[in-house]
């Protein structure tokens, strides 16, 4: 187990960091340096966490994925982005995006812009075109050309 009563303490630290919501190594590795916590502990409690299967960045980049595509409606870019941020790998990154299908990203586009045009009347949107609203919130929000395109003219054909 762990050998001093401080890497004792810093353990139940990290778990209490990991109870919130899963973490990447980087977030960790990050979350030592901030606290100062000596690279013996850091090794000790990183290879503790590691048999737990509590570090595991491909579980992480899944986990992250399905939270911002049902609950934030991002597009992958954005995701990508994000996940590249958190130290995941290109490798894992890749193939978590063949996963990833092109209808649930149509339907999260879909999903912003309703909302969206809840808040104003077409007509009277602020600005020269309100195409071009809607095509920066998505693209904002990582959502690729075809999606922005698709979702944009889907629109202006029901008008």
């Amino acid at each position: 187990m762990l050998s001093t009563p401080d890497t004792n303490k810093i353990y139940d630290y990290v778990l209490k960091f990991y109870s919130i919501r899963p973490r990447s190594k980087k977030e960790l590795l990050d979350w030592f340096k901030r606290k100062n916590v000596e690279q013996e502990t850091q090794e000790t409690i990183t290879q503790k966490l590691e048999h737990l299967n509590l570090i595991n960045d491909e579980e992480f980049a899944r986990w992250w994925v399905e939270q911002r595509t049902n609950y934030r409606h991002s597009g992958f870019r954005l995701i990508k982005m994000e996940l590249r941020q958190k130290g995941v790998s290109d490798e894992i990154i890749s193939g978590i995006e063949s996963r990833v299908s092109s209808i649930s990203e149509l339907e999260s586009a879909r999903k912003i812009v309703e909302k969206k045009l809840k808040t104003f009347i077409l007509s009277e949107v602020e600005g020269p075109n309100p195409r071009n609203t809607l095509t920066g919130l998505l693209a904002r929000r990582g959502f690729s050309w075809e999606t922005i395109k698709t979702v944009v003219d889907e629109v202006f054909k029901k008008e």
